[in-house]
């Protein structure tokens, strides 16, 4: 699913991040639950406070406790108990009089406080009476954005009860510095898990590229040279490569041997089919040589110039059948080099002695091809001398040239006739020919041409034109 490596990369950083949002997320529930811990500490002491207090004030003989000392008692018993809680206030509150005492021994400010906080004057009054009212300890808790303030109250006698009070900070500088301390703390390893993701790609890919540019470099006939990159996987990866490439290689060239011998076969699979016709093909010119010499002979005009024309010229054919079936049976060698295609061709129309034949211009004029031009102008020239005997009758024979995707298309166009399909898949083999006078030899050596160049030769016929094409490759040829 994730076949790139930059997608991989990605995720594992992916993962990184969640597990970094996780761990954010992990601190600030452990803050929570720490700050929970504290409220109920604070909320202990704040009550165990208020209970101290009406403890000893309620263990007092009832003669301290007398309305005359009463509040002496208050007041000694306030300090006493508070001084053992660091930051809780507290006093009593009268049902009838309403505060009656206040204390606050470990006020860390200057001076001694002494004066009821106004502004929680309401909230202890309500506390103090519910209290009072209920017969029991209450507590009354406020939060905000600073603090969380804490506020008992737990009743003495009928008519008053004590009351504690402290504040706890909610925000602290300590917590706030370790927080920031863990948040900048994840932030760096995020940052530098996308560096070194951002690292290992470019390095990797990098790496990669030195070897897909040895392959690209490598010829395809030649075994690739990988130089080492460093890193073991890729090392290992052109490794494989180069023992594949060998293995290919061998493998090539086996086929080169088989490929070798299948055409020498072949070759002579040919040489036999040719030695049946060939008997008959040079028997036909002899013939008629032998019986126009022994008419000469037997008139008496041994200097007949009809005669000698006819010997000449079956002379001449026989020359052609021997020529052609010698280029059949003989391996051909080509000696390839870059040719200017346009000014080629063109002359090899000039050479012949057909005036009806046009080369239309190439797309571009100056497209130059690795070839043999002697062997590939033997293949044209028997194209368009074919297409000049079977064309109809006072129509030009053109010339069309075309290049693309790395084929060179060599197409020789003619009107005239289709060929039987019996016949049109047979073209290319000797002796099949749609002539009387024809021995079937020209196309066969096209396509024995087109073949040494590692090309094909094709025939089509399209709204009448018939079309003889040569594909040749450029790296091939």
């Amino acid at each position: 699913m994730l076949s790139s490596l930059r997608h991989q990369l990605l995720l594992v950083w992916m993962l990184m991040v969640v597990i970094c949002c996780s761990l954010s997320v992990l601190l600030y529930e452990l803050y929570g639950q720490t700050e929970g811990v504290k409220r109920a500490q604070f909320q202990q002491q704040v009550e165990s406070a208020c209970s101290r207090i009406a403890q000893r004030y309620q263990g007092a003989s009832e003669a301290a406790r007398s309305s005359g000392n009463a509040s002496g008692l208050r007041d000694v018993v306030l300090q006493l108990v508070l001084a053992d809680f660091n930051g809780i206030e507290g006093g009593i509150w009268s049902r009838q009089q309403g505060p009656v005492g206040y204390a606050y021994p470990t006020y860390q400010g200057s001076g001694i406080k002494s004066d009821l906080p106004a502004a929680e004057r309401g909230n202890i009054e309500v506390t103090a009476l519910r209290a009072l009212a209920e017969g029991r300890a209450t507590l009354y808790m406020r939060s905000s954005n600073r603090e969380v303030l804490f506020l008992a109250a737990c009743p003495l006698d009928a008519g008053t009860s004590a009351w504690t009070m402290t504040r706890m900070p909610t925000v602290g500088a300590s917590f706030y510095h370790s927080l920031l301390v863990g948040m900048t703390l994840l932030l760096v390893l995020v940052v530098i898990s996308a560096v070194g993701a951002g690292w290992a790609f470019r390095h990797w890919d990098r790496k990669l590229s030195q070897v897909e540019d040895a392959l690209a470099a490598a010829d395809t006939s030649t075994i690739p040279t990988i130089v080492p990159t460093g890193s073991k996987e890729l090392d290992r990866l052109g490794a494989a490569v180069t023992r594949y490439a060998t293995r290919l290689a061998e493998s090539r060239q086996a086929q080169a041997r088989l490929t070798t011998e299948l055409t020498r076969h072949e070759r002579l699979v040919t040489l036999g089919r040719m030695v049946a016709t060939v008997a008959h093909e040079i028997r036909n010119p002899i013939a008629t040589m032998r019986l126009a010499a022994e008419n000469a002979l037997a008139e008496g005009r041994v200097d007949d110039s009809d005669h000698l024309q006819l010997f000449l010229t079956q002379v001449q054919r026989l020359e052609g059948v021997v020529e052609s079936l010698l280029t059949m049976v003989q391996p051909i060698h080509l000696k390839t080099r870059a040719v200017a295609i346009g000014p080629w061709l063109q002359e090899l129309i000039d050479t012949m002695s057909y005036r009806d034949i046009e080369l239309r211009p190439l797309h571009d004029a100056n497209v130059s091809w690795r070839l043999d031009p002697d062997q590939l102008g033997r293949a044209v020239e028997n194209l368009l001398r074919n297409a000049i005997q079977h064309r109809t009758p006072d129509t030009t024979v053109y010339l069309e040239v075309n290049v693309s995707s790395g084929v060179m298309t060599i197409d020789v166009v003619n009107q005239g006739a289709d060929i039987p399909p019996a016949l049109s898949g047979q073209l290319f083999e000797p002796f099949v020919s749609g002539r009387v006078d024809g021995n079937g030899l020209g196309l066969a050596l096209v396509r024995e041409i087109a073949h040494a160049h590692h090309g094909v030769a094709r025939y089509s016929h399209t709204d009448g034109m018939t079309h003889f094409t040569l594909e040749l490759p450029w790296r091939a040829s």
